[in-house]
């Protein structure tokens, strides 16, 4: 009996490392072809430049993970396990490079779910954290760009376009955001959410903070990657800021393409030529992706290190059929929870 959980446990290791090896081989070769257009001495007298970009856009990218994280402790009556929480993000993650949004999604919610909180919940907050990354994000970038075309017909037409996601923020107040929850739900015949199913609007601030901040970092990595390449000054930094934060909502909402290849290269391209040449506006696109693939790869790296360095069995455990144990309860909702051997009363 010992040797057949024993064997089922190592083909479960097997079956997790082959598909991460997958994923990574994909977003490789993916890498692979970017990078070959690129002149190697560009890349290597940027060197320095570039690792700077690569370790901001890995930092901003944990930045959504802690978001991911605030949205779930305040709708989930159980805190604990956030490292276990931050590698299940950044496992996920690099599942964005799997076409389709469903992948993605699904692997925060199973990985999240693992580490002790309810598959509603988790599927809760993550729905919320993916629409406010494309609200935070619509908002910021059009209105960065807004800003730095000035008094122009073009920063009037982005200023526009800033209002319909700025509307949806607005939106997720939970007064309103649980009116429309409930009339979603009474119209498929589900019964409405519970009271404090949803986050709290100082949840959704902090969590569209640190998503702004996310945005931010993002942009000064894309500076960084143009400097190396047109000599780009801080004046620039409105609108590659804003570029690159427009590129990645439609890398997001055109669910086909994996991690939004093509769509957010075409986008940010598009933006980017507005104010310099074609070709340094593709080499920055192209670039930036490569930048954005390594760094990608180096925090799963390091999460497998820490996952098996510190035993968490976050992706080791990932096809168990257990959970593990839950972490120590909080009160549901705002309320005091009575707590007895570690179990709600």
């Amino acid at each position: 009996m010992r040797m057949r959980v024993l064997h089922h446990a190592w083909v479960r290791i097997a079956v997790t490392a082959g598909l991460l090896c997958a994923i990574v081989w994909f977003a490789g070769s993916r890498l692979a072809g970017d990078a070959s257009s690129l002149d190697a001495s560009t890349i290597v007298d940027s060197a320095p430049m570039l690792g700077l970009a690569l370790a901001m856009s890995a930092f901003a990218t944990l930045l959504l993970g802690a978001a991911w994280i605030v949205l779930i402790e305040d709708v989930s009556p159980r805190r604990g396990r956030r490292p276990a929480l931050m590698l299940a993000f950044v496992y996920a993650w690099l599942v964005r490079y799997v076409p389709g949004t469903v992948p993605f999604f699904a692997g925060k919610v199973y990985l999240g779910q693992r580490a002790g909180h309810s598959t509603k919940q988790v599927a809760l907050a993550t729905g919320v954290q993916n629409l406010l990354e494309v609200l935070v994000s619509g908002t910021f970038g059009a209105m960065c760009i807004a800003l730095a075309f000035g008094l122009t017909a073009g920063a009037g037409a982005y200023a526009a376009l800033a209002v319909v996601p700025g509307v949806g923020l607005v939106a997720l107040h939970p007064a309103i955001f649980g009116r429309l929850a409930d009339r979603a739900l009474r119209a498929f015949g589900r019964e409405p959410l519970p009271q404090g199913a949803l986050p709290s609007m100082p949840c959704i601030v902090l969590a569209s903070a640190l998503t702004l901040v996310n945005q931010c970092l993002n942009g000064v990595a894309m500076l960084l990657v143009m400097r190396c390449i047109t000599g780009a000054s801080f004046a620039d930094l409105l609108l590659v800021t804003g570029a690159l934060s427009l590129a990645g909502v439609a890398g997001i909402i055109v669910v086909l393409a994996p991690a939004g290849f093509g769509v957010r290269d075409g986008v940010l391209t598009a933006l980017l030529s507005t104010r310099f040449a074609v070709e340094f506006a593709v080499l920055g696109a192209v670039l930036v992706r490569a930048v954005t693939i390594v760094a990608d790869i180096t925090l799963v790296a390091i999460a497998l290190a820490a996952d098996l360095l510190s035993g968490a069995g976050v992706i080791t455990g990932a096809f168990r059929r257990d959970r593990p144990a839950p972490g120590p309860a909080k009160a549901p909702f705002g309320a005091e929870a009575a707590v007895t051997d570690g179990r709600p009363a």
